[in-house]
């Protein structure tokens, strides 16, 4: 009999890569041979947090592009990227974006002007008419809806309201279009006479802040140094609740709608028990009907209906599959509406908060992200009516079966080399801001390819010869796929800085995470230092840096990375130990082993009631 000695999962993420005694047991590991046997020169001014980049030892380093991780928000008493719980003078802003500006004279004057928080809003009725055309502390008219967020919810931000507007053009805008860019300062900043219209719309306005917040970091003050990071989230979200609850059945639908769909993108608050994403998309649908958005658009120029709708169906195909869940009746592929540039009428050319080659490079992107919603959509209707089917021992699978998950896999490879060819052609991102959803959908890509095969990899046919040999094509496209996805994770790490890391992205580097520990497992420990092995374990290492910065930024990474511990744990997963080389295993069945392995890692997603998985 031997030992079995792996490094775990948990060590693998969180030990420094030195030697520790896991609380589960298992023998102690160097992995320090995981570092990569090249080095890559890091981008400059990458790191905006006004701390020097952290290795994943914990230690400064400057040189590798893969490990630098500025300090931002995380819950990672096992990372060593603690939370701080006050801000000094040292935390302050420090670079041209984030300068704190002198204090205007008439806020000194008008104290008056920062009401205690959630007081009740003056009646607008009974103030004088001199009195309305004074605007508000940061220089909004009294009936705007950004004034309501101002005087009523204490949200003054001062000149950080528009770089914190910009935030989200840059960071959200290019996934989800469902405002006008062109439009805003008109929708948002100028007088709106109906009451309900212009409360609905500062909800939105409060979604938007609490979306463009992910993107702060936590150890910076903002807006005349009053706001935290996590002081912004828990005034915006609450205002945001209040509104939706005072307003959503006789609000404006239209704006509503916007509200619910920028809210399943963003959700909880501190506050909150739990994530609710799938929820506040239910909502939006729900309102999206009632605004009757679905219906032909009206032609206006600065009518967003078409993009609206297009973009609740995207976030619930993007849920769905994440999910493992079926689709939204309204998500299927007959409510489908086709976009083009058009629908983003002047915002093309006349962007408020982005240039004009970086918004037509955005544009262009959510347009090839629509026809990889299309192909999911497909997949997974394709999936769900052969799930029965799977959870039957005897089924064997069709020509027509793989003919059609074949098809699947076309599809997917020829958006990928067309979004290649549109990323490095006369379409290539130029502006930093851009570049982080190219990466992502190619990662999204791979990921989905990985998904398509994962259920056929041990399935059995004894009739037809080439159906009996399937399953070993599958597990093969399985691993390319997983493979794959790390390489572009690398290049990610390497072009994009850590804060503008998507905060769905971790859900897709789940799979091939599992798939890489799961090879290296089966190979034995003779086999621990191949090529192959390797060059696994590089790729996983690209893996996990790039969830050990997605935890430093979200909160919803920590249950995606329990997830991976839990697994790796019970199903004795990691990389041989050195010592164990000369001892002989018995075979392991990797096809079984990594059905176990995904089916513990997609329950664990249906049964989160922290919306890690809804990510």
């Amino acid at each position: 009999m031997f030992s079995l000695q792996l490094c775990p999962f948990s060590t693998l993420l969180t030990s420094s890569f030195q030697h520790q005694t896991p609380d589960f047991g298992w023998l102690e590991y160097e992995l320090d041979f995981l570092k990569p046997d090249f080095s890559v020169e890091s981008p400059k001014n990458t790191d905006h947090s006004g701390s020097s980049p952290q290795s994943l030892t914990g230690t400064t380093e400057s040189n590798d592009p893969i490990v630098r991780t500025p300090g931002s928000e995380g819950d990672g008493t096992s990372f060593p990227f603690h939370r701080r719980d006050s801000v000094t003078n040292e935390d302050k802003p420090q670079d041209d974006v984030f300068v704190k500006p002198p204090i205007p004279d008439r806020l000194k004057v008008k104290q008056q002007l920062y009401p205690l928080p959630f007081t009740k809003s003056p009646n607008h009725d009974d103030m004088s008419a001199l009195q309305a055309q004074f605007p508000t502390a940061s220089g909004f008219s009294l009936d705007s809806p950004a004034s309501v967020l101002e005087t009523t919810y204490s949200l003054v931000l001062g000149p950080f309201f528009h770089q914190l507007i910009r935030m989200f053009f840059q960071n959200i805008h290019p996934y989800y279009p469902v405002i006008d860019e062109f439009d805003f300062d008109a929708c948002f900043c100028a007088p709106v006479d109906d009451v309900a219209l212009r409360n609905s719309r500062a909800c939105v306005l409060g979604v938007m802040m609490l979306c463009a917040s992910m993107y702060l970091s936590s150890r910076q003050l903002f807006g005349y140094s009053r706001w935290t990071q996590h002081s912004l989230q828990q005034f915006a979200f609450r205002a945001v609740k209040e509104l939706y609850e005072k307003w959503s059945e006789t609000g404006d639908d239209y704006s509503l709608t916007q509200a619910c769909m920028l809210l399943s993108y963003w959700s909880p608050c501190y506050a909150e028990p739990r994530h609710n994403c799938g929820e506040w998309i239910q909502k939006a649908f729900v309102h999206a009907k009632l605004a009757k958005i679905d219906e032909p658009s009206s032609g206006s120029i600065t009518d967003r209906s078409r993009l609206i709708w297009i973009s609740c169906i995207l976030r619930d195909r993007a849920l769905s599959y994440a999910g493992r869940r079926p689709l939204h009746p309204y998500s299927t592929r007959p409510n489908w509406i086709r976009v083009d540039r058009e629908d983003f009428g002047l915002e093309i050319c006349l962007p408020r908060y982005s240039n004009i080659t970086s918004r037509t490079e955005t544009v262009d992107a959510f347009l090839v992200l629509c026809r990889l919603s299309e192909i999911f959509a497909d997949m997974g209707e394709f999936q769900e009516r052969l799930r029965p089917k799977l959870q039957d021992s005897n089924f064997e699978l069709g020509r027509k079966d793989i003919l059609k998950i074949s098809q699947f896999d076309i599809r997917i490879r020829e958006w990928i080399r067309g979004f290649k060819h549109w990323k490095t052609g006369p379409h290539a991102p130029t502006i930093l801001d851009t570049k982080g959803p190219s990466y992502l959908w190619s990662i999204v890509g791979e990921s989905a390819t990985a998904s398509l095969y994962l259920p056929f990899i041990r399935l059995t046919c004894k009739t037809d010869p080439l159906a009996s040999k399937f399953p070993a094509t599958a597990m093969q496209k399985l691993k390319d796929a997983s493979s794959k996805a790390a390489e572009i994770v690398r290049e990610f790490l390497v072009d994009v800085k850590p804060e503008e890391m998507p905060p769905f992205m971790g859900t897709w580097l789940t799979l091939p995470i599992i798939v890489l520990l799961v090879s290296l497992k089966c190979r034995g420990p003779a086999q621990s230092g191949s090529p192959e092995s390797t060059a696994d374990i590089q790729r996983l290492r690209y893996l996990l840096s790039a969830l050990r910065v997605f935890q430093t930024r979200y909160r919803s990474a920590k249950f995606i990375r329990e997830v991976l511990d839990k697994v790796s744990k019970e199903l004795k997963l990691g990389v041989w130990d050195s010592s164990s080389t000369s001892e002989t295993t018995e075979p392991l069945d990797e096809p079984v082993l990594l059905l176990k392995a995904a089916i513990m890692m997609f329950e664990a997603f249906r049964n989160d009631t922290t919306g890690a998985a809804q990510r």
